[in-house]
């Protein structure tokens, strides 16, 4: 598993990933809409930790500098 996320990317996501988990906490989502977007912050916490984007790689798209 090859990095293809650069830091302002990984940032991005992880930060939506907290602010999900802020408001399902806080009882501001509730019902389908809080499933489904702890299904998404889930991926986005993955994919922001592990600096690698699944959906990225056969579109050969890559936001961190190349070495």
């Amino acid at each position: 598993m090859q990095r293809n996320m650069g830091t302002v990317d990984r940032t991005i996501r992880l930060i939506l990933a907290g602010m999900v988990a802020v408001l399902i906490l806080t009882d501001q989502l509730n019902g389908l809409a809080a499933v489904l977007l702890t299904l998404g912050a889930i991926a986005f916490a993955a994919s922001g930790l592990t600096a690698f984007c699944p959906m990225y790689a056969p579109l050969k798209i890559r936001t961190n500098k190349r070495r």
